[in-house]
């Protein structure tokens, strides 16, 4: 379930320099009994490695799965943003064919004709994708992105708390880093290494790093996927 922690903004984690002193299999942590050694976290986050099997089990104990019918959903979603994305660029080249029948400068036309050269190759890369675009293709998208959604509003929907919002959706942090330490507490993980230890809890515990979603508008955000909102963030 890599989607799920490799979604959130991990430019913002502070990544230690991880090596010096430490062999390939020097164990730095140990989750639902499996050891994560340095070579494992040279390649991929110490977030993901601890925080995947977790939310993993935690799917496989609730039953969180994608059905059929949610991702037919997904995929009509992501087809209507992509009619909504070409309807706008359409128009946006059309506005630049007119300005370019304008008396302009040799500059200005440069600079016009560049941006309409670069929608125009826009609409061509999008119309190629959408004409391609059926369930199958879609269908292992969807499966990640509708568990890493149903996995999240579960968490919400047992802790409560704050959300942010991230490039794949809305976070409900205040949940997951609950979740997290609940999961530590109980013996579900324990990370033997100070260095990862403060790399994994950075982002969990620098709040001052996070926007959060205005208080109220929660529970409605975290009930509706991001790709059946209309416009997920307010202007």
């Amino acid at each position: 379930m890599r989607l799920l922690f490799t979604g959130f903004a991990s430019v913002l984690v502070a990544f230690a320099a991880h090596g010096e002193g430490r062999e390939p299999d020097d164990v730095i942590a140990v989750v639902l009994g499996q050891e994560i050694t340095v070579e494992d976290a040279e390649g991929a986050p110490i977030t993901s490695l601890i925080g995947d099997p977790l939310t993993k089990r935690f799917a496989e104990d609730n039953g969180i799965q994608p059905t059929e019918d949610e991702i037919a959903e997904f995929a009509e979603g992501m087809m209507g943003m992509q009619r909504q994305t070409l309807s706008r660029l359409e128009g946006e080249r059309t506005r630049l064919e007119q300005d370019l029948k304008g008396s302009l400068g040799a500059e200005e036309r440069e600079e016009i004709q560049g941006s309409l050269d670069i929608v125009v190759s826009t609409i061509d890369s999008l119309s190629e994708t959408q004409g391609q675009m059926n369930l199958d293709v879609v269908r292992p998208v969807a499966m990640g992105w509708i568990q890493r959604w149903k996995i999240l509003k579960a968490l919400y929907d047992k802790y409560g708390g704050r959300l942010i919002f991230q490039q794949a959706g809305f976070e409900p942090f205040d949940a997951v880093r609950e979740f997290l330490e609940e999961q530590e507490a109980n013996g579900a993980f324990r990370i033997l290494d100070k260095e990862y230890e403060d790399e994994f809890w950075h982002y969990w515990r620098t709040e001052q790093i996070h926007g959060f979603v205005p208080e109220g508008q929660e529970r409605e955000l975290m009930n509706k996927p991001v790709w059946l909102m209309e416009s997920p963030v307010d202007d």
